[in-house]
């Protein structure tokens, strides 16, 4: 406990959880991405968006695309 404050009151316990925090973030960033991707995977097979729309929609070159499909 004594231990913990000390560490707290000098680096003000922020700098342990940046490394923690940062793969949080990323991990939130890539599912978003993924659930993004898979949308417009869906939206193509099911015929409402071209491969070229969704690759562009998705900033994404068409080739890169069609290989996800």
């Amino acid at each position: 406990q004594a231990i913990k404050e000390g560490v707290t009151s000098i680096m003000g316990g922020q700098i342990l959880d940046y490394e923690a925090k940062d793969i949080l973030h990323k991990g939130i960033q890539q599912g978003i991405q993924q659930g993004e991707l898979q949308t417009y995977i869906n939206l193509v097979k099911d015929g409402l968006l071209t491969i070229n729309e969704a690759a562009k929609r998705l900033n994404m070159d068409e080739s890169k695309f069609q290989k996800y499909l």
